[in-house]
């Protein structure tokens, strides 16, 4: 066996970080952060004109987004979810609507139990960690592990029926600001390349190889790091939403008409 270079055993102790730091997340606080993400989602133009979205199954305390898939759901879009055929292959994706029973599958992820598979327009991933290329987002006055304490703590009442996006401040965020003419959530944070840092076990950077198909990464704030080494294989994603912003990568895909 090879030995581990010096990356990825950085990687995996950072990794680790991050992953203890999500789990010690208080579920209220997780639950309100969840709401916000949903509320960000719904914005991101990516996923505004899909017909198609893969999305994925909560594991290990990971984002539970089913408010936004139950409204994409109600708006006509078809949703799969992520399926493991093979430790060296792309992910499938497998059709999945509200009557579609789920089954425990490889890693403890409950994945549809039906064999159709389905061509996303978009994926959302999860992300253990993310990294920009170039800091925090254009004009945004917070990043990093004091965004999410910042918004939970400031106006979480207002904050639960607002809209925003990534340029506004916390301050403006607890007054409950709202978009302003953009269309699409974070279109403030144009010219930054964001960055996923994942399990480990390469299955989406496999399937991105291998069908290069717009993404939306997901996150809490407090998984931003400065800390990540990039590797040949690490794609920058088009979108990366959090609870307090949406990263806009440069040059990322559009959908294809």
């Amino acid at each position: 066996m090879d030995k581990p270079s010096e990356s990825s055993i950085a990687r995996r102790a950072l990794r680790q970080q991050l992953l203890a730091a999500r789990s010690a997340l208080p579920a209220g606080q997780r639950a309100h952060l969840d709401t916000l993400l949903c509320q960000q989602l719904l914005q991101v133009d990516l996923l505004q004109s899909a017909a198609n979205i893969g999305v994925f199954s909560p594991i290990r305390d990971e984002p539970d987004l089913s408010a936004a898939y139950a409204q994409w759901r109600a708006e006509g879009r078809r949703l799969s979810l992520p399926v493991v055929t093979g430790r060296d292959n792309p992910l499938s994706f497998h059709a999945w609507d509200a009557a579609t029973p789920l089954r425990e599958a490889a890693f403890g992820v409950l994945v549809p139990d039906t064999t159709e598979v389905v061509v996303p327009d978009v994926l959302i991933i999860p992300c253990v960690g993310f990294q920009v290329s170039n800091g925090p987002a254009a004009g945004s006055s917070f990043a990093g592990s004091r965004a999410a304490a910042n918004v939970h703590a400031q106006g979480a009442e207002s904050l639960a029926v607002s809209t925003f996006a990534g340029s506004h401040s916390v301050a403006d965020l607890a007054a409950g600001a709202t978009t302003g003419g953009t269309g699409a959530a974070g279109e403030h944070a144009q010219g930054s390349m964001p960055y996923r840092l994942g399990y480990g076990g390469g299955f989406y950077d496999r399937t991105l190889a291998a069908h290069p198909f717009p993404t939306v990464g997901v996150a809490y704030d407090q998984a931003e790091t400065v800390s990540l080494t990039l590797m040949a294989w690490d794609r920058p994603l088009s979108r990366l939403v959090t609870p307090s912003r949406c990263i806009v990568a440069m040059a990322s895909p559009r959908l294809k008409r």
